[in-house]
């Protein structure tokens, strides 16, 4: 897997996010996300289940937490896992810093992940 292409689009309080990953043979895959940015939650249908999201900024403005709850159904089990993003602009706006922990039935993951603006 390659590293991902974020591209973030803002209108008014709604920011929807492209994120383009390079997988297999060198594919591209496309995720689309819309979250609200006044604090209200957004939902989204997703292959085999349903994808809840509440974006809210720090008290000094600084990062914006985004915590996601997916919830989805294999081979007759329910599942789900749960995210947190936190985005910071580094290098005075830069650069993008994501610190994302995602706890799944698998136990705790957290990647940190840098994208420089183009």
């Amino acid at each position: 897997m390659g590293t991902p292409t974020l591209t973030v689009t803002q209108k008014g309080n709604e920011m929807k996010v492209d994120r383009i990953m390079r997988g297999r043979n060198d594919q591209e895959r496309t995720f689309t996300n819309t979250y609200s940015l006044d604090g209200k939650e957004t939902t989204r249908e997703a292959f085999r289940g349903t994808t809840k999201a509440v974006a809210s900024w720090s008290n000094d403005g600084k990062s914006l937490t985004i915590t996601t709850t997916r919830t989805m159904e294999r081979s007759g089990q329910a599942m789900e896992m749960k995210t947190t993003e936190v985005w910071t602009l580094t290098e005075g706006g830069k650069s993008l810093t994501i610190t994302s922990t995602s706890s799944t039935p698998r136990g705790e993951m957290k990647v940190t992940l840098v994208y420089d603006k183009k």
